[in-house]
Formats: C-alpha cells, structure tokens, sequence
C-alpha cells in the first residue's frame, strides 16, 4: 500500500490508548527470543500455509520482513541480507522463516528516526508499510507489530488466536504490494485526508448503513434473482448516488481503503474461520498445543452468516470502510467467485468488480 507515513504514525497513537509498560528499553539489551516468542511466530506462519491456500491462493507460501516488539527489543526478522544500519545482526535463534535475526539498541520508528518512548507505550503496534511508507529506509515491504507480552502490558487481553488473526491482515497487506495497478495507488488516491471527514461523518454513515444492510440482504438471500435486484436496482444506483455528492478524490480513495482493509480483513476472518475447522479435532489441537493458544475455538462453529449480520457495525470510532469492503468481497465471493484475480488492477477496485457483474 502507498499511503503517508504520517497516516500510520496517527494510527500508532490514535488506534488505542494504553498504560505505560512496567519495563523499559535501554541499551542492555537481552538480545535474543524467548521461546514462547518463537513458537508463536512459527505457528503464525505454519497456520498461513495450512489455511491460506484456500483462503487466497498463493499468499499461503509469502511471507515478509517483520520488526517485532519485545519489552526488552525490537527485533527485525527478514530473509533479506539489506537491512538500515540500526539492525544490528545477532547470534540467536529465530523463527524458521527468518534466515537471521538483528536487534536494535533503542527504539525506531519505520522512517529509522527514533521512536519516543511514549508513543512507543501508550498505541499498540501493528502495522504494515512498503518501502515507500517508509521512505525506502526499508527496501522491501515490512511490518511492524508488539509482542503479545507487550499487547497485555498495554491492556489488551487478546490470546495467541487473536495475535496471529492480526499477524494475518498485516502480512496480507505486504502482500497487496505487489498486486495493485501502480497507476491506482497514487498518492492523491491513497491520501487518507481525502475521507478522514467522510468517515467522522455520523450524517454520511447513515447512508453507509443503508448501503450495508443491501448488501446483508443481498448476501443472506438464497433467491438469485432477488439476489441480483438487491444488488443491481438497489445497492449499486444507492452507491452512485453518493459519489456524485463527493469529491472525485474522496471516491477514489475510498475505493482504496475498501479494497486494502477489506480484502485484509477477509483474510484474517476466513483464514480465522479455517483454522477453527482445521484445528476442531482433538488430534489437531494437540498437534499445536501452544500456552494461551485456543485453537481458534471461538471460529470452529462460527459461519458466515455472522459476518452477514456484523458488518453492519459501523461508527466514527470503526472505520466504514474495513466493513463495507469485506461485505463487497463477501458479495463478490458468491457472485463472482474468480475475482482475485482482477480486483486490484481496475479502478474503482471491489465496486467495480461488482457493478462489472450487474453489467453481464
């Protein structure tokens, strides 16, 4: 994805605020992994390429460069042998998709400024960037994200299910780099600027939640042809109408973050979903038995039609367009079953795919 840095250092600090951590990073550093940090990396990755297959073809075989929070570091875990000079290599184990591991003596931003220690506290990490985010102080595509230690310092109880469900979005999001028409992903359509009123907008999201609950209908009904009528004479001319009441800018840009978050969001919840179904038998379970892994229990009798209704859950705090996406690819999956393939290339991305599918 190629939107500003500034955007996602406002993440960093507006995405939660948190308690101070109880330990801090100096220059004695403990420079290595615990095992625990290992296992849950490890297992991350090995459930991506057991699931992911089915979920979004190859994406189940990539894998990216990650800087990884401790409390005591901040870790880069890349198979690349170009890392910014603040990477120091060290001679501990990592996990087994990173060839080497580096470490830091202080805490860095993506850009390599240094990062403060209470901006470093107070949001949770995670977070993908290309190497344009970070104004190419990184080569490649890389993402940055808190140890689960660091997630519960901060209050945020999540278990290993929900760390890895997130590990998920943010690799997939490096994985979008390379899928995206360069002439789509310009920096005036990227400009989180151009929606930012849009979606503090309670007036606007009222006409969102009328565009969402179409598209619940549309995906809950089992009727083709009411299916098609909810989709074509309601959901489609709702969707235009509103374009033609917003900058031409602000579409486009909409039209980004639908396809970058919601095709994210797809991922962590279907791969969520296959997980829980792979990991139902007690054989399974055990097999990856992991502390504070719950083997995606609270997926294994989950369907779609939760999803169906959720996506309707919008506000000024939940960004519309994580929703109105994945409802669109949700769509879009029992309508026109091939359309990886092509979403990212076109413009206007998930809307077109299905407005392209109203027109055949």
């Amino acid at each position: 994805m190629q939107i500003n840095l500034f955007f996602y250092v406002f993440l960093f600090l507006s995405f939660l605020s948190c308690s101070t951590l109880k330990k801090k990073h100096t220059n004695n550093l403990q420079k290595s992994l615990s095992t625990n940090d290992i296992a849950v990396l490890d297992l991350a990755v090995t459930l991506q390429k057991i699931v992911g297959k089915e979920v979004w073809g190859d994406f189940s075989e990539f894998t990216t460069s990650v800087v990884y929070f401790t409390n005591d570091a901040q870790f880069l875990l890349t198979s690349s042998t170009t890392t910014p000079a603040e990477y120091q290599i060290i001679n501990t184990r990592g996990p087994m998709w990173s060839q080497k591991v580096y470490s830091t003596s202080n805490w860095y931003a993506p850009d390599g400024t240094n990062f403060p220690q209470k901006e470093i506290d107070e949001a949770y990490l995670a977070n993908a960037f290309s190497s344009l985010q970070t104004q190419e102080h990184f080569k490649y595509s890389v993402f940055f994200i808190d140890s689960i230690e660091r997630f519960h310092f901060k209050n945020m109880n999540w278990d290993v299910d929900d760390w890895i469900a997130i590990f998920w979005h943010e690799v997939f999001h490096n994985y979008q780099d390379s899928l995206y028409n360069p002439e789509l992903i310009k920096d005036n359509f990227t400009n989180y600027s151009n929606i930012k009123t849009f979606v503090q907008s309670e007036k606007f999201l009222k006409k969102i939640k009328a565009e969402l609950k179409i598209i619940t209908l549309a995906l809950k009904t089992e009727n083709p042809i009411f299916k098609r009528k909810l989709i074509c004479k309601k959901l489609i001319p709702l969707k235009l109408k509103r374009y033609k009441e917003m900058p031409e800018n602000s579409v486009a840009s909409e039209q980004f973050y639908e396809i970058s978050e919601g095709t994210a969001r797809y991922v962590e919840e279907i791969m969520s979903l296959a997980a829980g179904r792979f990991l139902s038998s007690e054989e399974q379970k055990n097999n990856y038995s992991l502390y504070n892994f719950k083997s995606f229990k609270k997926y294994a009798n989950r369907n779609l039609n939760y999803y169906y209704e959720s996506i309707q859950d919008i506000s000024t705090e939940n960004p519309y367009y994580y929703n109105s996406g994945f409802g669109l690819t949700l769509l879009l999956d029992q309508i026109q079953p091939q359309w990886k393939k092509s979403a990212f290339q076109e413009k206007g991305f998930l809307f077109t795919q299905v407005k392209n599918w109203c027109e055949i």
